[in-house]
């Protein structure tokens, strides 16, 4: 199955992509997608927006927030870190880009591999497969449990608790 692309975002990827990129710098290049370029940012969302960027996103964003490339990774970030966004607008906007976003990410994750970019191959596959489970690369696998306590899982992200050493523990020593 192939993933359909505005020739566009095409003219755009081969102007931004590097063999060697930060995570931070792919979600901009897909922030830049043409398919993002109906989204506008609204008065009344910079303040939500502002708040969402401080709480929910690890990555930096690059530009301003006020620029449709800026909202298109704001809102990007939020869906992966299950923000539960106020704004009609922005709950709107947010599944447009969830939707095209993964679509992007995979067409993303081909195009590396057509130019034998190895490692950005692999980081394309990672932020795929970020954007389809929603939780991120860093975080504890157990995110995906959503009736576990949160500040559990936050422990154990900070002890560093990987599933492997969790297989390893006792009932106790967990």
């Amino acid at each position: 199955r192939r993933c359909s692309l505005r020739c566009e975002s095409i003219d755009s990827y081969n102007d931004r992509l590097r063999e060697q990129m930060s995570e931070a710098e792919i979600l901009h290049v897909i922030a830049h997608s043409k398919e993002f370029e109906n989204i506008r940012v609204r008065d009344e969302e910079i303040t939500e927006m502002e708040s969402v960027r401080s709480k929910m996103c690890p990555l930096e964003i690059k530009g301003a927030l006020e620029s449709t490339v800026g909202k298109a990774n704001l809102l990007m970030q939020a869906y992966i870190s299950r923000h539960r966004l106020n704004s009609f607008t922005l709950v709107s906007d947010s599944n447009y880009i969830a939707q095209n976003g993964a679509r992007i990410c995979r067409a993303l994750f081909e195009l590396c591999l057509k130019r034998n970019w190895c490692s950005l191959a692999e980081q394309m596959l990672v932020i795929c497969k970020t954007v389809d489970s929603r939780i991120w690369w860093f975080q504890h696998p157990l995110r995906h449990f959503h009736n576990l306590d949160l500040g559990v899982i936050v422990k154990l992200e900070q002890a560093n608790a990987t599933h492997d050493k969790l297989i390893d523990m006792e009932g106790r020593e967990i």
